[in-house]
């Protein structure tokens, strides 16, 4: 069986692409490090990147790849949904060193592409601009990091502009 890590920036269309590769893959288990980190109501001090934001960060990359490993030796593919930028990456190869296939693989778009997805996501946005302003500045963050560092993952996938269900096909085309 094969774990995938489908990384990229935020709004990069990581739950879209899996849903529909998940209409296409019989046996196949989906998780998100971010609903796997949202199971511990511990409380994080300061901002993301912090001390404290990194252990638990670390800590949900851990328990996901744990499950992930689960549903792996019952006979799932899996694929695990995160950022992931590159300093986890070593995390993540520790963690799956005993599963048979695992790819990296890194989907990304022009920050404009991801900024506006990022919008229409959203119908009813706050209507005090500074938090969106805030997340955007993150998005633009996290799109440079990314980008300037493609060569940590096994493939990238410039999904900006193509149809999700052809990205889901590319996704599905590593399971087989």
């Amino acid at each position: 069986m094969t774990i995938m890590i489908v990384a990229g920036p935020p709004a990069v269309g990581h739950n879209t692409v899996s849903d529909l590769v998940g209409t296409l893959h019989p046996n196949l288990a989906v998780i998100d490090v971010d609903d796997v980190r949202a199971m511990a109501r511990s409380p994080i001090e300061g901002l993301l990147g912090g001390p404290a934001w990194n252990r638990v960060y670390e800590r949900s990359i851990r328990q996901s790849c744990m499950l992930a490993r689960d549903f792996d030796r019952d006979g799932f593919d899996v694929i695990l949904l995160d950022v992931a930028p590159p300093e986890t990456l070593p995390i993540y190869r520790a963690e799956l060193s005993d599963v048979e296939t695992v790819r990296i693989v890194l989907l990304m778009a022009d920050v404009e592409t991801l900024l506006q997805r990022d919008r229409d996501r959203d119908p009813n946005p706050d209507p005090d601009p500074e938090p969106l302003r805030v997340w955007h500045d993150r998005i633009r963050m996290l799109h440079r990091e990314l980008a300037s560092a493609t060569d940590a993952y096994d493939e990238v996938i410039d999904n900006g502009s193509v149809a999700a269900e052809e990205t889901a096909k590319r996704l599905l085309s590593f399971f087989l």
